[in-house]
């Protein structure tokens, strides 16, 4: 008898595998997140932040903040979702993007593109609700400009695509600063301006170690255009341009020295 309750218990005590729909379940939440590029979209939210923070002089309020937050992270997450619905084709000839669920087929394009309409109009009423018009407007100029023109204009016509889709990625400390201000101003373009100078260095790096992919996708990548050699020049360029914009931030008397 013992020995049953013993068995009896080991049993009880036995995880259960997750039922079939559950995982299946989780497996879609995730790849719908996926597609929002959850890791883009915090690094957004933290210069977003930034902003909203030197805009209020570091007293934004709760619900502001909450607001600004929530509305820039389905805005950027939209933006992200049209993104790859635009690439899917561009993204299964890449090795480091061709796992992503759209060009993998665990999900279709008319599911992507409701979830990023989805996305966009929530993104949009938050920051409507919760902010200013002007922050509201940039919010959705920025997804135009991310999907429409990057996207589809720029990333494989021009080697110029990094450089002027750093306007894409300026827009979330835009969003954080006039949701404080409701105004285009020099703090406003101080902060803003940092994270463009930063964009390049960032992606021209990312693009030296990938080059073999984007030439295999078409996506004029300065490293696939110019080479290496030109690539690494220019982030150092950028790398300048990155540390004059940090000392313009001071200047305009938004920072300390540290």
């Amino acid at each position: 008898m013992g020995e049953q309750v013993g068995v009896q218990s080991r049993v009880a005590a036995t995880p259960r595998p997750p039922a079939a729909g559950a995982s299946t379940l989780r497996a879609v939440v995730a790849d719908y997140l996926n597609l929002a590029k959850p890791r883009i979209t915090l690094l957004n939210l933290i210069t977003t932040f930034a902003a909203l923070w030197l805009a209020a002089r570091g007293r934004p309020g709760a619900a502001l903040a909450a607001a600004t937050l929530v509305g820039t992270a389905l805005a950027v997450g939209a933006g992200a979702v049209f993104n790859c619905v635009l690439e899917r084709d561009r993204d299964a000839l890449m090795h480091r993007t061709q796992g992503r669920p759209l060009p993998a087929g665990r999900l279709s394009p008319a599911a992507a593109w409701r979830f990023g309409f989805i996305l966009t109009a929530a993104g949009l009423l938050v920051l409507g609700l919760g902010t200013t018009p002007l922050a509201t407007a940039i919010a959705a100029g920025g997804i135009v400009f991310y999907a429409g023109i990057y996207t589809v204009l720029l990333k494989t016509r021009t080697h110029w695509n990094t450089v002027l889709g750093a306007v894409a990625g300026a827009v979330p400390p835009l969003i954080g600063w006039t949701a404080v201000t409701g105004r285009l101003d020099a703090g406003a373009l101080g902060v803003a301006a940092v994270v463009f100078a930063w964009q390049p260095v960032h992606f021209w790096a990312l693009a030296l170690r990938h080059a073999e992919d984007y030439r295999r996708a078409g996506i004029k990548m300065l490293p696939v255009t110019h080479g290496p050699a030109v690539t690494r020049r220019q982030i150092l360029v950028w790398t300048l341009a990155l540390f004059a914009s940090s000392l313009l931030v001071h200047a305009l008397g938004l920072v300390g020295w540290i």
